[in-house]
C-alpha cells in the first residue's frame, strides 16, 4: 500500500510509484475514507479488479479494418476510402495515411483525417488518370511509441483496383450535376 499526499488544491492528491522493472504488470486500486468513516473504492471491486498496466516498451503495430475497392469509374474525382486504425494501447495515432501509385509508377502518400474516434477517411486523387489505369494502394497506420510502429493494410503487397467506364455521382450535397425530368428530382422526399 501507498499512502496519498495532498498536492494542495483542493481535492487532490498523488503518489508516486517505485520504478518496476520492464514486463512487470501493475495492479492498482484507490480506496479512500472521510471523517465519518465511510469508505469508497475506485474501481468499485478494488483489489478483485484493480486498474492494470504493463509496464515495457510498445512493440505492438496498430491493427486497421478497411474494405478494399473494387474497380471505380473513371469519372469520379478521388477513390474515396475509409478505415478503422487503432491502437493495442489505445492510445492516439501518430498518423494515418494512403500510399498509392498508378500503373506500377511511383508510389505517393496522402493523409487520411480522423473523423470520429479511431474512423478515418481520405482519397486518392484521380487528375490525369485514364480509362484501365491500374491503381495500387495500401493504408499505413503509426502508432505514437518511441519506435513509431507501423501497421498495414494489407499487411504486404497492396490492394488493386483498374478505373473502368461508369458512373459516379454524390446526391448528398447537391443534384450530381444531373436534372430531374420530371421521373425524379433532387431534394428531401416529400409527401407521397
Amino acid at each position: 500500500s501507498i499512502f496519498l499526499e495532498p498536492t494542495g488544491t483542493l481535492r487532490e492528491w498523488h503518489a508516486v510509484l517505485a520504478a518496476q522493472p520492464a514486463g512487470t504488470t501493475v495492479r492498482y486500486y484507490f480506496e479512500g475514507a472521510d471523517t465519518t468513516g465511510t469508505i469508497v473504492t475506485y474501481p468499485e471491486g478494488g483489489k478483485g479488479d484493480p486498474f492494470t498496466f504493463r509496464i515495457g516498451q510498445d512493440t505492438e503495430a496498430p491493427t486497421i479494418v478497411h474494405r478494399a475497392l473494387d474497380d471505380q469509374p473513371l469519372d469520379s474525382p478521388g477513390l474515396f476510402l475509409v478505415a478503422a486504425a487503432f491502437d493495442n494501447l489505445d492510445q492516439p495515432l501518430r498518423g494515418v495515411e494512403i500510399e498509392y501509385r498508378r500503373n506500377g509508377g511511383t508510389t505517393s502518400t496522402v493523409a487520411m483525417s480522423e473523423t470520429e474516434s479511431g474512423r478515418w477517411h481520405g482519397s486518392i486523387p484521380l487528375a490525369g488518370a485514364a480509362l484501365s489505369d491500374l491503381i495500387e494502394y495500401r493504408i499505413r497506420a503509426t502508432d505514437g511509441a518511441t519506435t513509431g510502429n507501423i501497421g498495414l493494410h494489407p499487411s504486404t503487397d497492396f490492394h488493386t483496383l483498374h478505373l473502368v467506364q461508369g458512373f459516379t455521382r454524390d446526391f448528398e450535397a447537391s443534384n450530381g450535376g444531373l436534372s430531374g425530368d420530371g421521373e425524379w428530382e433532387w431534394g428531401a422526399p416529400g409527401a407521397p
